[in-house]
């Protein structure tokens, strides 16, 4: 009788723990637990295509075999130009566009859904080590300048078009300032890619976008093959060669214009009467006006060595000029009627010159010499 109950219970309680675990499990209490990474939701062609291609891609290897050449694409555009003359330095605003083949990323469309361009950015894929070989800081990278999105396409095309303002070095002769032409080159190689890893191809694409500020803007590239001590192997060099014009417009009005004036008004003095006391004022307000425009140079224009601008030397000449028709004038025998009172009649009073030859430093200069000679 025992036994029968107990089996009894045993079968209620079997049945009772079967028709529970099927409730729970149709109102999902039980739910399967998985291991690993769990998946995305919106999980899209486009996450798996850069996992696909990135997955084990290597940012520091050089998409090509060591035996063979990568090249590189290049095209330079100017949008904004300044120049600091007393550094020796041009700034560029811009952009430059680089392209190049990887072959590691390469995929068919089809299987991703017809993606035909994958946008991704530029720290996640191989980048050229391009640097800006005269810039002031020692080198200038290229990835360092602007941090841009890096377009990649089916057949392995890589685009990076990265912004740029860069800084070069660039050597100025101003001797013909306001009217003068610099020219000055923006030097680009790899830094550690030799020419047997690294090539150039359409080196020569440089555009201007705009020629706004004080500079009209040309130029053209070209493909240098260089060696240098450090290095047994050569190195590509591209370098663009920027022609830049200075717009004279607005120094016609603040330096020719005063230039001009100054000459005429020295040519004008002439005119007056050999002993006119209106000369001294005359000539005192040119070498005013003078100094003036030299002060101004000196904050403008930037001038060393023989480089010294040839306005400002005409500046600095009519000066002489001034200075000497003022001195020829205080010197001239009529000037001390009017300056010096040496004389209270009517005969011409002794001129500075004769002052000084004639009085305390005149006899001090021939004491020792005989009166016969004097």
């Amino acid at each position: 009788m025992t036994n029968y109950l107990g089996l009894t219970i045993c079968i209620v309680l079997f049945n009772t723990f079967c028709f529970v675990a099927v409730v729970a499990n149709s109102v999902g209490i039980f739910k399967t637990i998985t291991t690993g990474p769990k998946p995305i939701w919106n999980d899209t062609h486009l996450d798996k295509l850069k996992k696909d291609l990135l997955l084990n891609y290597d940012r520091f290897v050089r998409p090509e075999n060591h035996n063979n050449v990568t090249e590189i694409k290049i095209s330079l555009t100017v949008i904004r130009l300044e120049t600091d003359e007393a550094r020796s330095v041009v700034i560029v605003d811009g952009w430059i566009a680089l392209e190049w083949s990887d072959s590691k990323l390469k995929w068919n469309e089809e299987d991703y859904g017809g993606l035909s361009v994958v946008k991704t950015a530029d720290h996640e894929v191989w980048q050229p080590d391009i640097y800006l070989y005269n810039s002031v800081s020692d080198g200038e990278q290229l990835s360092r300048v602007g941090s841009k999105n890096v377009l990649v396409y089916p057949n392995g095309q890589v685009l990076w078009v990265p912004s740029i303002k860069l800084t070069a070095i660039c050597d100025f002769n101003l001797r013909h300032w306001p009217f003068d032409k610099q020219h000055c080159p923006l030097k680009f190689t790899s830094w550690t890619l030799n020419s047997e890893q690294l090539k150039y191809k359409n080196y020569s694409d440089l555009t201007v976008e705009s020629s706004s500020g004080a500079w009209y803007i040309e130029g053209n590239g070209e493909l240098i093959n260089a060696k240098y001590p450090c290095c047994p192997d050569s190195y590509d060099k591209i370098v663009f060669h920027l022609n830049i014009t200075r717009k004279m417009t607005p120094y016609c009005a603040i330096v020719v214009a005063p230039a001009i004036v100054c000459t005429f008004l020295i040519l004008a003095q002439f005119a007056l009467p050999p002993y006119a006391e209106e000369k001294i004022i005359f000539n005192g307000f040119i070498v005013l006006l003078l100094n003036f425009f030299l002060f101004y140079f000196n904050r403008q224009v930037y001038a060393s060595g023989a480089q010294t601008p040839l306005i400002v030397l005409f500046y600095s000449c009519s000066l002489y000029l001034a200075v000497g028709l003022v001195t020829r004038r205080m010197s001239s025998p009529s000037c001390g009627e009017h300056v010096f009172g040496l004389n209270d009649r009517g005969a011409h009073r002794p001129c500075l010159s004769e002052a000084l030859l004639v009085g305390y430093y005149g006899l001090r200069s021939l004491q020792g010499v005989p009166f016969s000679e004097r």
